[in-house]
């Protein structure tokens, strides 16, 4: 997809023509036989003929689906369950006048919340994917990642339709023109520099018969909203699996993500797939599918996607480049990638990493990541900073960057305590370099083929010693090296037609 130039400032249609529009869009769906496209002499007289018919349409069919188009259309909104059942239950009583005002009621109510007019697609047999977060934000860690190594590809050989949501977070809507290549060619900061207050018009989408694939994690109010397309409408619904993290180690995690969270899973209990990114994720929701007969639902069909591995700077490319040579004598360096976060368990390596320069042991530790939820106080390193340990904390650094200095790095450390995947062991066995990582869950998944030492995360005696013994042997750091070299390779391309496998014939 070519990148289109900044749009100039588009004014927003007045609401009631915006709904002469909607409903127009909708009767066309609903209405047999369609009524002739004709331009209305004033503002309002398209909805005052449409929408008797529609709601007397409807009332002949009670189907779910149309009701759905309806009370979107009219809302310029999608509707939530509750929204949609008070709905059905009004028209099945109230017939005439009575009828089409309780069903603006309604609407208007579900409206209330919207910022803007809009006119809006409906779209049919399409595969649709939710790329909100990306298209809006600069933020570019393990999520971020699959989407933007992913959407693209599909775009090049599929028909998809990128999305994003209204900033009211009521209804789907095509990107802007300065969201496209944050998603379809990401540069850090490009997205940023380019937005604009004046953006353009902003273009409705409503998905009919199509199927809506969420490869990341959707806003609460929009997960609410997909609860209710799946349950009331002919589209599917399929996420991509990450990890129940939020949970599970609820511990870890702060109280207000747990929250958030369990909104997305009343949209994944309803959706018609997960494609989980691991072994220990697809167990997670396989565990949640399999709950959801206590309410007497089926539950999502979950199916595993392995994850690929490759360099954070190889753009699809596999074969990594040759690691630095650096002289015999020179100080080892650890590196250790990911987010400032309780759960990434950075400290039992900041500990390991204190307890071996007490030994005297002579090497440099280089953390890569940006700060948490706990916020810069809670760094573990600083402590060490502040005595002159060599120690560097790089940040959020560039995709090139990451790799030059994993590359660089005789070893990573990565001791996470859950994760969904584990992308920065696996990007770092792409980039050649071996790694000492957790002994269960996805990471050892990972580690199953080759290049990788690991060790209880929270067993500090045991890290200590691994460190310790990949810092003073160069021979074993060698074997773990000829390792990586015979790890079968798995690129994102392939990562990405089996997920568009998954998504749209409901089998790899």
């Amino acid at each position: 997809m070519t990148p289109d130039a900044p749009t100039a400032a588009v004014s927003a249609p007045d609401p009631v023509t915006a709904l002469d529009q909607r409903l127009g869009a909708a009767a066309a769906h609903l209405l047999h036989p369609a009524p002739a496209a004709t331009a209305p002499r004033r503002p309002g007289q398209q909805a005052a003929t449409l929408l008797p018919a529609l709601v007397a349409a409807y009332q002949r069919t009670r189907d779910r689906e149309s009701l759905w188009l309806l009370l979107a259309a009219v809302a310029g909104a999608l509707p939530r369950e509750e929204d949609l059942r008070a709905a059905a239950r009004y028209l099945e009583l109230a017939r005439g006048s009575r009828a089409e005002v309780r069903l603006l009621d309604i609407a208007f109510e579900l409206a209330a919340d919207t910022h803007e007019s809009c006119e809006m697609d409906v779209v049919t047999g399409t595969v649709l994917a939710d790329v909100d977060f990306c298209a809006r934000r600069d933020f570019h860690t393990g999520i971020q990642r699959v989407v933007r190594e992913t959407v693209p590809r599909w775009e090049e050989s599929h028909e998809i339709l990128p999305v994003a949501w209204t900033d009211t977070y009521t209804c789907l809507r095509r990107l802007h023109a300065w969201e496209v290549p944050n998603v379809m060619a990401y540069r850090a900061g490009a997205g940023t520099a380019q937005r604009r207050a004046d953006h353009g018009d902003t273009r409705l989408v409503l998905p009919l018969r199509s199927t809506i694939v969420l490869p990341e994690i959707p806003e609460p109010e929009a997960s609410d909203c997909y609860a209710a397309l799946s349950q009331w409408t002919s589209n599917r619904v399929v996420a991509i699996g990450y990890d129940m993290i939020p949970i599970v180690s609820a511990d870890l995690r702060p109280g207000f993500e747990a929250t958030r969270f369990t909104r997305y899973l009343n949209a994944v209990k309803h959706a018609d797939r997960v494609a989980a990114i691991s072994r220990s994720a697809t167990a997670e929701f396989t565990g949640f599918a399999q709950a959801l007969v206590a309410q007497g639902l089926r539950g999502p069909v979950v199916s595993e996607v392995f994850l690929p591995a490759a360099p954070p700077d190889a753009h699809g490319e596999t074969a990594a480049p040759p690691v630095a040579s650096r002289p015999e004598n020179a100080r080892p360096v650890i590196v250790c990638v990911g987010t400032h976060d309780p759960h990434k368990n950075h400290a039992t390596t900041m500990h390991a990493a204190e307890r071996l320069w007490r030994e005297g042991l002579d090497f440099e530790l280089v953390f890569i990541g940006g700060v948490g939820f706990m916020g810069p106080d809670h760094l573990c390193f600083q402590d060490a900073i502040r005595a002159g340990r060599p120690v560097r904390d790089l940040g959020r650094v560039s995709d090139e960057t990451m790799a030059a200095e994993i590359r660089r790095a005789d070893f990573s450390v990565f001791l996470s305590l859950h994760e969904g995947y584990g992308l920065p062991v696996a990007e770092a066995l792409a980039c050649g370099t071996p790694v000492l990582t957790s002994n269960f869950g996805s990471l050892q998944e990972i580690a199953e083929g080759g290049g990788c030492v690991t060790v209880d995360p929270r067993d500090d005696d045991a890290a200590t010693d691994a460190i310790r013994a990949l810092l003073t042997d160069r021979t074993r750091l060698g074997r773990l090296r000829d390792e990586i070299a015979s790890r079968p390779a798995r690129t994102w391309d392939t990562y990405a037609e089996e997920l568009w496998a998954v998504a749209t014939e409901g089998s790899r």
